[in-house]
């Protein structure tokens, strides 16, 4: 699979893992000005519902890091202003999350919380 086909394999299961834990979609490949959020889903398990941005990163190996560990700050500050054009667009009244999902192989990783904002 070249790398170009990489991105939306993982973000496609990374979407079937969170679907699976009862999350619903409400976004994929949000594009802002600033950048691109993976995923936007909503964490209904929770009252009031949480809005969730997450960023999917893949990795064959550890050669270059653990996958939850790739999302640099310059990424982070990408992420946290597409969230808020998003949510400019389509108020949200409940609370918001940062996730991350790291994908290592086939093993699936959900790491909550990922980073925080004053959204």
């Amino acid at each position: 699979m070249t790398s170009f086909k990489k991105g939306p394999h993982y973000e496609k299961k990374a979407l079937e893992y969170l679907l699976e834990q009862r999350y619903v979609l409400r976004e994929t490949n949000y594009r802002s000005p600033w950048g691109e959020i993976d995923l936007i889903v909503e964490d209904v398990r929770s009252h009031p519902h949480t809005l969730v941005f997450v960023e999917v990163k893949f990795r064959e190996s550890l050669r270059f890091g653990a996958p939850l560990e790739a999302v640099s700050m310059g990424k982070q500050r990408k992420i946290l202003r597409s969230a808020q054009a998003y949510l400019n667009q389509y108020p949200h009244q409940g609370p918001c999350r940062f996730d991350v999902i790291g994908i290592l192989g086939n093993h699936i990783e959900h790491l909550e919380h990922a980073f925080e904002s004053l959204l």
